[in-house]
């Protein structure tokens, strides 16, 4: 079944829109076809080597904002004109970048939690980052529940801690090829 298409084509979703257009592997060279707030978002991403990234649970998954958020990167992905399957981003061909992922839930268990990790970090993978750790907070629904979560905080400080040794090693790793190349 084919959807007409309105003649105002704002309400339409950021990645279907891509679809729908047949733009993908143009748009990932040229940016998002959606000509909104996102524009400024997209150079920060450019010049950022790691992201942190979170949401609460709503519904068993990422709140609806935050998934438009991810669909929005799909301009990062580059796909070959006659096989769908073939697939990578401009972040791989540009040497990768980092992410860690937040995930709180109100429940107890990861189980109530479901998807929201796996949506933020499956996500993520799929335009070029590598997840390097991901962090769940349980029992958090009223403010400040969080910072009394002595083991979500731990994990944080863990995850945190070990991003930055990511960086500082990428950072070393490039100043010795970069010396080693000339």
């Amino acid at each position: 079944m084919r959807l007409p298409l309105p003649e105002n084509r704002e309400w339409i979703p950021g990645a279907f829109i891509c679809r729908i257009m047949r733009l993908q592997t143009a748009l990932a060279v040229n940016g998002c076809a959606v000509k909104d707030g996102m524009q400024d978002i997209y150079p920060l991403l450019e010049s950022a080597h790691a992201i942190v990234i979170g949401s609460p649970t709503y519904f068993y998954t990422v709140t609806g904002i935050v998934k438009n958020f991810l669909d929005r990167l799909y301009c990062y992905e580059l796909f070959d004109e006659s096989d769908r399957g073939v697939w990578l981003s401009r972040h791989e061909v540009a040497g990768g970048k980092y992410a860690v992922t937040i995930a709180v839930c109100e429940q107890e268990t990861e189980e109530n939690m479901s998807w929201t990790s796996q949506v933020l970090g499956k996500s993520l993978a799929a335009v070029g980052y590598r997840v390097v750790g991901e962090v769940k907070a349980f029992h958090a629904f009223a403010k400040g529940d969080v910072l009394r979560n002595c083991h979500a905080l731990n994990e944080a400080a863990t995850t945190g801690t070990r991003l930055a040794k990511m960086l500082r090693l990428r950072g070393h790793a490039e100043d010795i090829l970069s010396r080693g190349l000339k």
